[in-house]
């Protein structure tokens, strides 16, 4: 079953600019691994200087294969570095979605569905 891992941070003052390059690099990274769907970066309109990322896995092993690779794990040390305490990230189970996002092996329904594991930094 296909899986989302969801991130949400916080740059430390004046290094925006260096965690945005750092989800650019990890995106270009996992990007070519197997089992990784897609990916999306997010910037809040709000004023809490808040960047996300959002991460889709043909299933929760591709996930966390990714997850402990070398070049995955210091790209993440770096991002870590670079924001603030208390960052959110969690991984859901995809158990439906609608047809325009084409995730292969998950139902067609009108709504996404999931069960969240949250993790926070």
């Amino acid at each position: 079953m296909a899986v989302i891992r969801i991130s949400i941070m916080r740059p430390v003052p004046g290094r925006r600019q260096e965690v945005e390059r750092l989800l650019e690099e990890l995106e270009a990274w996992v990007s070519q691994q197997k089992g990784y769907l897609f990916g999306i970066h997010l910037s809040s309109f709000d004023l809490t200087g808040e960047l996300g990322r959002v991460a889709v896995y043909a299933s929760r092993e591709d996930a966390n294969r990714i997850a402990v690779m070398d070049h995955t794990v210091a790209l993440r040390s770096q991002v870590h570095d670079a924001i603030m305490p208390g960052h959110m990230e969690s991984l859901f189970e995809v158990t439906a979605a609608s047809k325009s996002m084409g995730i292969p092996g998950v139902p067609v329904a009108g709504a996404v569905k999931a069960r969240a594991g949250n993790k926070k930094g």
